[in-house]
């Protein structure tokens, strides 16, 4: 059985574990806003990125809450983790295809 104690420690871990992500997601968004106004020098093309971010993420809100309302939580985790992952694993050889583009 779990106390209060441990209880409440895990609260507070998963509160900034939540925190820092929810963060970091927030700035890689902006810094891609920014690189694309770097890229394009048009501001519309920047709101517009900042416009569609939260819109996207309101859209996707009920569908996965339903989600892990319906699958075990275990699993909807797993599945997540390898997505992201394979996810970087498909990014990471584009991203150095396109910086050596770039460098030459």
């Amino acid at each position: 059985m779990i106390s209060n104690r441990q209880s409440n420690a895990q609260i507070i871990k998963a509160f900034i574990s939540n925190f820092i992500s929810s963060l970091s997601g927030k700035m890689f968004s902006f810094g891609l806003g920014l690189m694309l106004l770097d890229e394009t020098h048009s501001a519309i093309s920047f709101g517009l990125n900042m416009l569609i971010t939260p819109i996207v993420g309101l859209l996707c809100l009920v569908p996965i809450g339903n989600l892990v309302d319906t699958y075990p939580h275990k699993a909807v985790l797993t599945g997540s983790l390898l997505a992201r992952a394979s996810q970087h694993c498909f990014y990471l050889p584009l991203a150095l295809i396109f910086l050596s583009e770039i460098t030459n």
